[in-house]
């Protein structure tokens, strides 16, 4: 009788405690040689001087591991507390490598059926359709989560490329920007689609030509909810030849179209891993507005996009994803095709 009696007190006095309310006094981050803590910080769904019991401080941890995990900082991620009169947060990080190279060596068709047919076709001499070159991913650039994007790649498809995201740069941590600039250019490209078959145009001396910029404001109010406004101006230059100009390449057979791109997304993320998630949702809205620069175009195109993971038991995963898409001008030149299907969703 004495011996349940005790484990009833000890029940009763952990379930006490659990519901007692504690400050954390203070939040300490070990092993972040390189990440700033303020980054570490910002996806925590506590903070410093908070009033918390041990119960909530549990789900809070479990909260904030996730919402770090998905920034790609580190390869493990601890959480632990020690308690006096008040609470004390320890996070211990590992960190990742945040520097990734990668070698371009790749084919520019549809599907290597499609490259190999027209390799044999040339008698295996005709390697044009090949890209080469070198892909430069910075990750926690700065010790910020800043991503730096760097690409330089030759070839059949030549494309040039500088990203720079910055997560935030505001006190409160909730404003981001993305800049970016890339550049194509070919000599050989297809221009129409022909009994499911593409058909391409080449000349000497001559390139199609894609020049694009983009700024994005991120405004993250808070840890599962963005909004995110893009602005893009993109200009394409074709050779000047009657065969593009006679198939509508370009809207109003121009071989110079620039054309603007204001679009708005609204994001919620749910999800407890996003290339792999197991259970949870996301949401994602999407508008587009395009405007030609000195030229008729215009455009509206709306987005929309559902996802939901169920975990039905350790072995059993189910998951759905429902998208739609509609566009206001039907009426699109070939080489506007693109624009409307690349979207993010």
């Amino acid at each position: 009788m004495r011996f349940f009696s005790s484990i009833f007190f000890l029940l009763l006095s952990y379930s006490l405690l659990a519901q007692e309310k504690f400050v954390v006094s203070d939040i300490q981050i070990i092993g972040n040689k390189v990440t700033k803590e303020a980054t570490v910080l910002r996806e925590l769904s506590f903070a410093k001087g908070d009033t918390l019991s041990l119960q909530e401080l549990a789900q809070r941890f479990e909260e904030s591991k996730r919402n770090i995990e998905k920034q790609w900082l580190f390869n493990f991620i601890d959480f632990q507390y020690e308690l006096d009169t008040n609470l004390v947060v320890k996070i211990s990080t590992v960190e990742r490598w945040y520097v990734w190279p990668y070698p371009i060596f790749e084919i520019s068709e549809r599907n290597f059926n499609v490259f190999y047919d027209s390799l044999k076709m040339s008698n295996f001499k005709d390697y044009s359709k090949l890209n080469y070159g070198v892909f430069l991913n910075v990750y926690n650039f700065r010790g910020r989560n800043e991503q730096l994007l760097l690409k330089y790649r030759r070839g059949y498809r030549e494309h040039y490329l500088f990203d720079y995201n910055i997560p935030y740069f505001n006190k409160k941590k909730t404003i981001g920007i993305n800049l970016k600039v890339e550049y194509f250019r070919m000599k050989k490209f297809h221009f129409k689609t022909n009994n499911n078959q593409l058909e391409y145009f080449e000349q000497e001396g001559t390139f199609f030509k894609e020049f694009k910029k983009s700024a994005a404001i991120l405004y993250k109010p808070a840890l599962r909810s963005s909004h995110k406004f893009i602005f893009e101006n993109s200009n394409y230059q074709i050779p000047d030849s009657n065969l593009l100009t006679k198939d509508a390449f370009l809207p109003n057979s121009l071989t110079n179209f620039t054309v603007n791109e204001l679009q708005y997304q609204f994001e919620y993320e749910k999800r407890n891993s996003i290339s792999y998630p197991t259970k949870g949702s996301y949401h994602l809205a999407q508008i587009q507005l395009f405007d030609g620069w000195k030229n008729p175009y215009r455009n509206i195109v709306f987005s929309a996009k559902k996802e939901n993971h169920y975990k039905v038991n350790q072995d059993f995963l189910f998951g759905y994803s429902l998208k739609a898409k509609t566009s206001l001008n039907d009426s699109l030149a070939y080489i506007l095709i693109p624009l409307l299907v690349s979207t993010t969703i």
